[in-house]
């Protein structure tokens, strides 16, 4: 009889034994998605490799801004706003003469933001440029040595960027949120922009609108997303000043 129980003891061990194994083999034939797997993840990591984090963990700082995932997002889905010119020509000829148009390529602004990056570096314009070129900001341009190529300087504050921006804070100096760029946004929140032809755009205008429109865009607080300015204690390494606030200001004054 003991030895009948032994035996039986043995042969739970050993099923326990074999089930574990069967449980690790299992395990490893499992495929776990590789985060490198992700187009705009794998530019992330790219970047962040020879990134200058001298402000901290935020690649954005010492500006106000930042993105719905937190991190970069590749130049090229910033779209040239040549092409939203192809339907909207009235709002992209009045677009190219503006003060949002030429907010990048402005000689004064051009001094003051070269004069910054030869006596401090560039990574300290990531603060202008949150506000004067949200692509160079989000692309990861804004760093030494980088190889982040930059045809949407021309375009300053284009269309793409502040369609793209999903909230606003009130901080000012790019007090917002970006959102990944795309041209049609499905009823699921599906973003979509690569390969999307203007035809498709036209055959879906509730799909572009809902891409390109919210009611955050209609309001005060978003203009004041940059119209409210600031020198932080990392720019004059000395403290916090206010520059201009004609967000604040309207707000005293209507509200």
């Amino acid at each position: 009889m003991t030895g009948k129980v032994i035996t039986n003891r043995r042969k739970i061990v050993l099923y326990c034994a074999i089930a574990s194994l069967a449980l690790i083999a299992a395990s490893l034939c499992v495929k776990t998605p590789a985060a490198g797997n992700d187009p705009d993840s794998t530019y992330a990591q790219e970047i962040s490799r020879n990134y200058d984090f001298k402000f901290g963990p935020n690649p954005f700082s010492p500006g106000n801004a930042t993105t719905t995932t937190g991190t970069f997002i590749p130049g090229d889905m910033f779209v040239s706003s040549k092409r939203c010119g192809t339907c909207h020509t009235d709002a992209h000829a009045q677009w190219r003469q503006s003060a949002h148009g030429n907010a990048f390529r402005e000689p004064f602004y051009q001094k003051n933001v070269k004069d910054l990056q030869t006596q401090k570096g560039i990574e300290y314009t990531r603060h202008c440029e949150s506000c004067h070129n949200p692509a160079a900001l989000f692309s990861g341009a804004l760093t030494k040595n980088t190889k982040v190529k930059r045809p949407f300087d021309d375009d300053g504050v284009s269309c793409i960027a502040c369609h793209s921006i999903q909230s606003a804070n009130g901080r000012g100096i790019g007090g917002y949120v970006m959102g990944e760029p795309a041209l049609l946004v499905k009823e699921d929140g599906t973003r979509l922009l690569a390969g999307v032809t203007d035809q498709q755009i036209l055959n879906d205008v509730p799909d572009h609108r809902r891409a390109m429109m919210r009611p955050l865009l209609k309001t005060p607080e978003f203009c004041g997303s940059c119209h409210k300015s600031q020198v932080p204690h990392e720019l004059n390494d000395y403290k916090f000043l206010r520059a201009f606030m004609v967000a604040d200001e309207l707000q005293m004054l209507f509200f």
